[in-house]
């Protein structure tokens, strides 16, 4: 030690371990029996000992050295195994009348000779300076214990330091895993993803990153906002349980609103009437999953992997992921909502538009839907195809500006009349010009009346030239009007109508699509066409 001091370790029995090298006289003393017995002696004092120095015996003093990680600490009566001490033999010793005494007792056990103190200088204390081995007066041990009890204090302060250290990393850590696992979350959270899969990926998600056996994600079955997620259910992990039992306890738990105040970690065996969750697992983690006031959903999960206890770490993470699963859960409601009232108020209005002509009563339903279907067959995506079907919608919206009595008209039209039905791709594409969320469904309303060969309207396009749209709803439009009845002729068969769409390939209808509309199944079209021919208005007489 720098102050000149011998170090060592002792226990309770009197036992030393030299932590540095013992000065002459300091391992003498320590070999003795009077000072091994004044340890045992002293050793409750010494525990409590820190920072005051204890006197071992007349001209010995311990000074209890800071060890704050060492096992069992200070202050603990009996609980210190082992203190780490400085010794620090003053010049009492010299001048003591019972030194002959302890001359005696140096003599090292089970061996031979008379072995005196050594003292150095004859009995008279060296300097400070001379280092382990020498004495010191009391003043020293008085400035030696001041040192030692500013160690105890940057020990302690040093504890406390650590301690704060340790607790910033853990928070730090759990603010990490919940940051890491809400950004993953967060960055596939849009409604206009597969909505299942999503959620599916984000229970497996939370499953892997909380290491628990398993974990599952159940939706509530009687929110009809809910849509197609209404009753999902997903598990992630070996729960060795069928669906179905995992879903009637799942349907118990929410029934219970089990885990609406927060997440709940428990013990199943304290969750009364519910023996097939006990079977399952020992702990329960649970949270639910509300919009609003309701809840819609909930995650529960059972033991981790490592057989660890549930910490408060995986409720928040649990938690977390529930309150951000509810704003995607919400937002996939609205949206429905949105897309409901949107759709409601297209079919209100191409109604509207069909009831112009009690003949055309769902027509434009009908084109949208084969529009659909022609889609999906010639391989184009479920999203272009969805396009697709709005533009087939909205395809005759332009007739809002044609005369009702043209459109009506059971007998053949005049040049005059017929160039005013050929406005109404034109009127019908300025109409949706200003609904921006509508733009890319034009071509297909201004062009639904082009022609392969370049004899359509209103542009005279010519094969390719035509957009793809414009094609497919083109050849659904003419399908449709042929295979339904109008004001100036009856609808045509079906094998009839097929012969007419192939016989008109490469002419008035894009070959390629033709050949693959002609191999369709028409089973719901035809179901949908006998709806609406069953449910029209009455027909006007001329």
């Amino acid at each position: 030690m720098e102050l000149g001091l011998t170090c060592a370790r002792c226990d309770a029995r009197g036992r030393v371990e030299w932590s540095s090298q013992p000065g002459a006289l300091e391992a003498a003393l320590a070999a003795t029996d009077a000072f091994q017995q004044a340890l045992q002696r002293q050793w409750s004092r010494l525990v409590h000992a820190p920072p005051e120095p204890v006197e071992l015996t007349t001209g010995i003093y311990l000074l209890v050295l800071p060890a704050p990680r060492r096992r069992g600490g200070f202050g603990r009566q009996g609980t210190a195994e082992q203190i780490d001490v400085a010794i620090v033999p003053t010049t009492e010793l010299a001048d003591h009348p019972d030194l002959a005494g302890w001359v005696a007792d140096t003599r090292p056990r089970g061996g031979n000779g008379d072995h005196r103190l050594p003292i150095p200088g004859n009995g008279r204390p060296p300097p400070p300076e001379a280092g382990p081995g020498g004495l010191h007066t009391r003043r020293d041990v008085d400035r030696f214990a001041r040192m030692v009890a500013w160690m105890h204090e940057d020990g302690a302060e040093i504890d406390r330091r650590c301690h704060e250290v340790r607790a910033v990393s853990q928070q730090l850590l759990e603010s990490y895993e919940e940051l890491s696992l809400l950004y993953k979350f967060s960055a596939r959270m849009t409604v206009d993803q597969p909505r299942a899969r999503f959620l599916g990926e984000a229970a497996a998600e939370l499953h892997q990153v909380l290491g628990l056996s398993w974990l599952t994600l159940q939706l509530a079955d009687d929110e009809p906002r809910l849509g197609s997620l209404a009753g999902y259910i997903h598990t992630v992990g070996s729960a060795d349980c069928p669906e179905a039992v995992m879903e009637r306890i799942g349907r118990d738990l929410l029934a219970r609103q089990f885990g609406a105040t927060g997440p709940q970690v428990l013990e199943s065996r304290t969750i009364e009437g519910a023996p097939q969750l006990q079977r399952l697992t020992q702990q329960v983690l649970a949270v639910s999953i509300r919009v609003g006031e309701r809840t819609v959903g909930l995650i529960f999960a059972g033991d981790k992997t490592d057989g660890s206890p549930m910490s408060n770490l995986d409720a928040t993470l649990c938690s977390s992921l529930a309150s951000s699963m509810s704003i995607f859960i919400e937002n996939v409601m609205l949206y429905e909502d949105v897309q409901s009232m949107f759709m409601g108020t297209l079919h209100a209005l191409t109604a509207s538009i069909d009831a112009k002509d009690s003949y055309t009563h769902g027509h434009s339903q009908r084109v949208a839907m084969l529009g659909r279907d022609l889609a999906r067959a010639c391989g184009l995506d479920a999203a272009t195809a969805d396009r697709i079907y709005l533009a087939g919608l909205v395809h005759d919206v332009g007739k809002i500006g044609v005369p009702e009595a043209v459109l009506s008209k059971p007998g053949p039209l005049s040049g005059e009349e017929f160039e005013l039905i050929k406005r109404h791709p034109e009127i019908g594409a300025r109409i949706l010009g200003d609904i921006p969320q509508m733009r890319d469904l034009i071509p297909g309303v201004l062009h639904h009346h082009e022609r392969w060969d370049g004899r359509g309207y209103p542009h005279g396009l010519r094969g390719a030239d035509i957009p793809l749209y414009g094609r497919l709803l083109g050849l659904a439009d003419a399908f449709d009007a042929m295979s339904s009845n109008r004001a100036y002729r009856r609808a045509i068969d079906c094998e009839a109508v097929l012969e007419e769409v192939a016989a008109c390939a490469g002419r008035q209808f894009d070959p390629d699509l033709a050949r693959i509309f002609t191999g369709m199944d028409f089973t719901t079209y035809y179901k949908l066409l006998q709806s609406h021919h069953a449910n029209a208005p009455l027909r006007r007489t001329a």
